[in-house]
């Protein structure tokens, strides 16, 4: 009989790397996904073309909110890079929290919404009235749609119905002069539409906030993915937001003043920052982000402190995100 001594012992082989372009993709996975995306058609995003003899308006608006970046994208492209950067896009564990970062060439890039208005060189407007999104949610009464036609119509114009009463959409041909130029825009650009005669209810909603400059998204409207994107986004950033960059609301004023405080004491005069009712992830990237524009020189620790049953089931989840996203997991050294 063999002793134990002279059995052979199973070992694991080490998994070998499959070899890849490190140059252009950052795993061998993302070298797979292009293979199937190089096949798929790209269609260029169409230039915003107004006539300024027309409604002189739109430039003077453009040149006033700096949007020339944002009206007058490039015309050459390369399918290649393109097609690159969103094979880097895809997550291979789906599990894992989006990081709104790809890889072109060698270089990470940065694409989340804050990183793209930066790059045009754009501020992020805060209004006290409804979002555009807060407005589409839900059906507009005839109050509102009488203040869109009002806004964007020349004079006796009125919406297309159905035979129930129910709004269908608005003729090109009776928006007003600046109106229709700002829809070229938002039909190219913002929401597409192959069809250029009819405007329907989602982007006749848009138009009054363009032409009015009221392109209103209030942070307490955002969706706990929407805040989270934002934050990590901010977070990851090298430059402190502005003042009206911030979101406006009773809540960050208090923790401003808060911090303002804390920034010109001794660090070793606090401990940890506890945040009472927590409910989300966004909480701690928040107050995160409130000590970083308030120059605290040793940030304090944040502490969550889940109150609520609903939020004490949903904690476990909340801190798992948290933890696989690398900018955290920095943040407290892995601890």
């Amino acid at each position: 009989m063999a002793s134990s001594s002279s059995k052979r012992q199973k070992r694991k082989e080490p998994r070998k790397s499959v070899p890849f372009d490190e140059k252009r993709f950052k795993t061998a996975f993302h070298e797979r996904e292009f293979e199937r995306i190089r096949a798929k058609k790209i269609f260029p995003e169409l230039i915003f073309q107004i006539n300024i003899n027309e409604s002189p308006q739109i430039r003077e608006k453009i040149e006033q909110r700096g949007w020339q970046l944002l009206t007058s994208p490039e015309g050459k492209i390369n399918g290649n890079l393109i097609k690159e950067f969103y094979a880097n896009v895809v997550r291979e564990d789906k599990t894992k929290a989006p990081t709104f970062k790809s890889y072109v060439r060698g270089k990470k890039v940065d694409f989340s919404p804050s990183a793209i208005t930066r790059a045009l060189h754009l501020k992020s407007p805060h209004f006290d009235k409804a979002s555009y999104q807060a407005r589409i949610s839900r059906s507009p009464d005839n109050d509102e749609l009488s203040e869109i036609v009002l806004d964007i119509c020349v004079i006796a114009a009125d919406w297309e119905r159905y035979v129930d009463g129910r709004p269908k959409f608005i003729k090109r041909g009776d928006l007003s002069p600046e109106a229709k130029g700002w829809f070229e825009l938002v039909r190219r650009s913002i929401l597409p539409a192959a069809n250029n005669s009819e405007v329907n209810i989602n982007r006749a909603t848009m138009l009054p906030f363009i032409c009015c400059g009221e392109l209103s998204v209030l942070y307490q409207e955002w969706s706990e993915e929407r805040r989270q994107e934002w934050l990590l986004s901010e977070l990851s950033g090298k430059c402190h937001l502005s003042g009206p960059d911030l979101p406006k609301i009773e809540e960050i004023t208090d923790v401003l003043e808060t911090f303002h405080v804390i920034a010109e004491l001794p660090s070793d005069n606090f401990g940890a920052y506890i945040i009472s009712m927590a409910t989300a992830p966004s909480d701690m990237l928040a107050v995160e982000l409130l000590q970083w524009e308030c120059h605290v020189k040793q940030p304090l620790r944040v502490v969550p402190l889940f109150e609520k049953l609903a939020d004490l089931e949903s904690a476990p989840a909340a801190v798992a995100w948290l933890f696989s996203i690398d900018w955290y997991r920095n943040r407290i050294n892995g601890k």
